[in-house]
C-alpha cells in the first residue's frame, strides 16, 4: 500500500509542472491562494486521516484509486475541496468524508503563512486487486523510462512508453466489455462498478501519451508528436497543457496556423500558459509581422499586470531565427523595441 501511494504522488506531481512563465514570489493573488511551485515552506501534514472502506463496499467489488485537491488556509485546516481524479461515487464519499479532517502545519511564502492547494490520492484497494498489479508493473516501466531519457536512449524510453500505455489501454478495455455484459444482462450495478474501475488510468493515460509525445518531438518525429499528443487531449480535453504541447509540435512541424489554434484554445484552458507566446511566434513565420510585434507587446504587457517573469526561452527563440536568418530581421528588431534588450544582450542569449 505504501509503495502504491507513493507512486501515485510522484505520477501526478511529475506531470504538474507545466508553466514557461514564472509568477513572481513577493505577490500574493488576491484569493491568498500561492501556487505550490511558489512556496519557500512547503506544508507538512500532521495528521492524516483514514477513510472507511466498509467489507459491504469492498466485497462489491468497488475499488478504485482517487484524488481529492484540498485547499490548506494559513491555520493549516482544510477549507474545502475537490475531486481531481474521480472514481465511484461511494469512495468520492469516505474519501472526503477523511480529507476534509487532515491537518497540515501551513504553507509559508517567506515566513509568511498563506493559503495552497494539496492533492491527497486515496487508494481503495485490495492487495490482491488487478489495480495494484497494473501500478506496480507501472512503477517499474516508469523507472525504465526515465533512465533511458536520462542516457538519451529514446528507442527504448518510446519501446517502454508504448508498453506502458498497451498495459492502461487493457485494463481499461477490460472493464468496458465488462461493463457492456452487464448491462446486456441488466445487471446495471455492476455495470457501474465495471465503468468506475475502467476510468481508473484515464488521467495516466493521458499523460503517458504526452510523455511519448514529448520524447518524438525530441528525436525530431514531429508528425509521431502530434499523433500522440492528439490522443492525449482526446483522453483529457481540459488539459491546457495537451493544447499547449500539440500546438508547439505543430510549429515545429511548420504548421504555423495550427500552432495559433492550439495555443489559443490552451488559453482558453488557462490564461497563465505559456504559449501565449507561441502565437506571436507563428504569426512572425507567417509573414505577418506588425501583426506578431502587437501580440507580443500585449502578451509582455500581460506577464507585467500578472507580475509573471517572462521565460528566457521566448528571446532565445527569437534569437534561434536570427541565427538560422529565418525572419532574422523581423525578429531582432522584436528583440530591441518590444523586450527592449540591447544588442550586447541579445548576443549573448
Amino acid at each position: 500500500m505504501k509503495i502504491t501511494m507513493k507512486f501515485l504522488l510522484i505520477l501526478l506531481l511529475l506531470n504538474w509542472a507545466n508553466s514557461t512563465m514564472a509568477q513572481n514570489e513577493t505577490n500574493f493573488p488576491k484569493d491568498g491562494v500561492v501556487a505550490f511551485y511558489k512556496l519557500t515552506e512547503k506544508p507538512v501534514e500532521i495528521k492524516r486521516v483514514k477513510p472507511e472502506y466498509p467489507r459491504s463496499i469492498s466485497s462489491q467489488g468497488i475499488e478504485g484509486i482517487l484524488v481529492i485537491k484540498v485547499l490548506v488556509n494559513e491555520n493549516g485546516d482544510v477549507e474545502k475541496w475537490e475531486v481531481l481524479k474521480e472514481a465511484h461515487p461511494v469512495l468520492v464519499k469516505y474519501a472526503s468524508q477523511a480529507a476534509v479532517q487532515f491537518k497540515f502545519r501551513p504553507a509559508k511564502v517567506d515566513g509568511k503563512a498563506v493559503k495552497v492547494w494539496v492533492s491527497i490520492p486515496f487508494n481503495f484497494m485490495s492487495y490482491s486487486s488487478d489495480i495494484n498489479s497494473v501500478l506496480k508493473k507501472s512503477q517499474k516501466l516508469n523507472e525504465k523510462i526515465d533512465k533511458h531519457i536520462k542516457k538519451e536512449k529514446y528507442e527504448q524510453a518510446i519501446k517502454d512508453c508504448k508498453k506502458l500505455i498497451g498495459i492502461y489501454e487493457d485494463f481499461e478495455q477490460k472493464y468496458r466489455e465488462k461493463e457492456k455484459k452487464h448491462n446486456q444482462k441488466e445487471k446495471y450495478k455492476k455495470a457501474e462498478i465495471d465503468y468506475w474501475k475502467s476510468t481508473t488510468f484515464t488521467l495516466s493515460l493521458g499523460w503517458k501519451y504526452e510523455m511519448l509525445g514529448k520524447i518524438y518531438r525530441e528525436v525530431g518525429d514531429y508528425k509521431a508528436a502530434i499523433s500522440a499528443f492528439q490522443t492525449a487531449l482526446d483522453i483529457n480535453p481540459d488539459n491546457s497543457r495537451f493544447y499547449k504541447n500539440l500546438g508547439w509540435a505543430h510549429y515545429l512541424a511548420g504548421n504555423f496556423k495550427k500552432c495559433i489554434h492550439y495555443s489559443q484554445q490552451a488559453l482558453e484552458k488557462n490564461s497563465k500558459s505559456g504559449a501565449r507566446f507561441n502565437i506571436p511566434l507563428s504569426y512572425l513565420r507567417l509573414g505577418k509581422v506588425n501583426k506578431a510585434k502587437v501580440l507580443y507587446a500585449d502578451a509582455k504587457s500581460f506577464c507585467e499586470k500578472q507580475r509573471f517573469e517572462i521565460s528566457e526561452d521566448v528571446y532565445k527563440v527569437l534569437r534561434y531565427l536570427i541565427d538560422q536568418d529565418v525572419m532574422a530581421d523581423e525578429a531582432h528588431l522584436i528583440l530591441e523595441e518590444v523586450f527592449g534588450l540591447s544588442k550586447s544582450e541579445i548576443i549573448n542569449l
